[in-house]
């Protein structure tokens, strides 16, 4: 390995790992400055490490339990959501790393001299972290990471499906039928991002439905506590309306004068109240 080659890829794989750490941090609590800068420095070892070690096709599968491991021990995440976050991470690198990608080839930059021209390659990576840092910056993919958060929050049930998809996705990328057909890192990529907006497109779908029966549910509570507020009411009228009864029936009972004037109260209370029970 040359000292140039060596340099390049860690100042390619230092902005790397600053737009990871940055996609991070924007998705989880504040947490110390000191957890924060050692966290950094373990991705941005990992990012050497994986650029030159790693093959491609297992990469993404890699940094996400990495990332979500790293969590768990450094920044003290003791959450399952901590696979989210490095998911959501992953596919605004993915994202990105596809734009420039094609940004670079439609400008004449062949792929393979991407991966092969460590200039090239570093300036590759370089704008791939600045489109990252700028992807989530943008207010819009703020609600949809906070969205999706929130939806695994309601459901979490949710974050088993999400380890179910990733299993599968790394049996299908390491089989070794597949790897002469996925022969780019890109190809990968983009395959990754597509199974993602699927993903994205159920869950939404399955939470407008949720939401729409809780409004129903809602909806449905509001009537029958009405409806018990009626029964109850009705009830108190009608034990009321025994009670009346009741000493009605001992007038008539002593054939007492005070009958005739009980009635007369009776109905004047009624008519003040406004009441038709009678």
């Amino acid at each position: 390995m040359s000292v140039e080659k060596l340099i390049v890829s860690i100042i390619a794989l230092f902005a790397q790992a600053l737009a990871v750490c940055t996609i991070i941090f924007k998705q989880v609590e504040n947490k110390s400055k000191f957890s924060k800068i050692i966290f950094f420095m373990i991705v941005w070892f990992y990012c050497i490490f994986s650029f030159y070690l790693i093959p491609n096709q297992l990469r993404f599968i890699l940094f996400v339990t990495v990332i979500a491991l790293t969590m768990f021990l450094i920044l003290k995440i003791r959450d399952k959501k901590v696979i989210l976050y490095s998911f959501n991470t992953e596919i605004i690198m993915s994202f990105s790393e596809i734009i420039i990608s094609i940004l670079m080839v439609i400008f004449g930059i062949q792929s393979v001299e991407i991966v092969n021209n460590f200039y090239v390659n570093l300036f590759a990576n370089i704008f791939i972290s600045m489109l990252s840092l700028f992807i989530i910056q943008l207010k819009l993919v703020k609600l949809g990471i906070n969205k999706i958060i929130a939806l695994f929050n309601k459901n979490k049930k949710l974050i088993n499906y999400l380890y179910i998809f990733l299993m599968v996705l790394y049996l299908m990328v390491s089989k070794n039928g597949l790897e002469f057909i996925l022969k780019s890192n890109y190809y990968i990529n983009l395959l990754f991002i597509i199974s993602i907006i699927l993903i994205i497109v159920i869950i939404i779908k399955n939470e407008l439905k949720y939401e729409q029966m809780n409004e129903i549910n809602k909806q449905m509570l509001n009537y029958v506590t009405k409806y018990e507020k009626i029964i109850t009411e009705q009830g108190k009228v009608n034990h009321e309306f025994k009670n009346q009864l009741m000493v009605i029936r001992g007038y008539a009972q002593m054939n007492s004068p005070k009958l005739m004037e009980y009635l007369d109260s009776i109905v004047k209370d009624s008519n003040k109240a406004g009441s038709s029970y009678l």
